[in-house]
């Protein structure tokens, strides 16, 4: 017993950084509940509207014109921004964008773009509209 005492010991310290490491986590349900009543993000587009409430404080009454969005296509050392549902969003330091296009979308999700009827696609959802910062409203 006292051999496999510190394996046991172990294996509990383990066990428990795990639960910590994944309840401490950001989860969509936080988001949406502080933002939204109601709601679920991953079904309804008001979800992320509110969710863009809460990361925009002065920037959420910026217009931003589709040519400023465009330009904003993550190449050539630009910022990587995209819109969904009229919030534009700036992804620039997300590890998922790179080179003007998320990693994982096989080429469907691109920066400069609205990218409304893509996200929908996506096995996230708009669930993590809410931690990215918001750049303004599109015209």
């Amino acid at each position: 017993m006292k051999k496999s005492l510190p394996f046991i010991i172990g294996g509990l310290i383990i066990v428990g950084a795990a639960v910590w490491f994944f309840t401490s986590q950001p989860s969509n349900s936080s988001t949406s509940s502080s933002t939204s009543t109601g709601s679920n993000t991953s079904e309804s587009s008001n979800a992320s509207t509110s969710s863009s409430t809460t990361n925009s404080t002065s920037s959420s009454s910026t217009a931003i014109s589709t040519s400023d969005l465009a330009k904003n296509n993550g190449k050539s050392g630009s910022k990587c921004w995209v819109a969904v549902n009229g919030t534009v969003y700036d992804v620039s330091g997300e590890r998922e964008w790179k080179n003007g296009q998320h990693t994982s979308s096989d080429g469907q999700a691109y920066c400069g773009a609205d990218m409304s009827d893509v996200i929908g696609d996506s096995p996230h959802g708009t669930r993590v509209l809410g931690s990215l910062p918001v750049v303004g409203k599109l015209q």
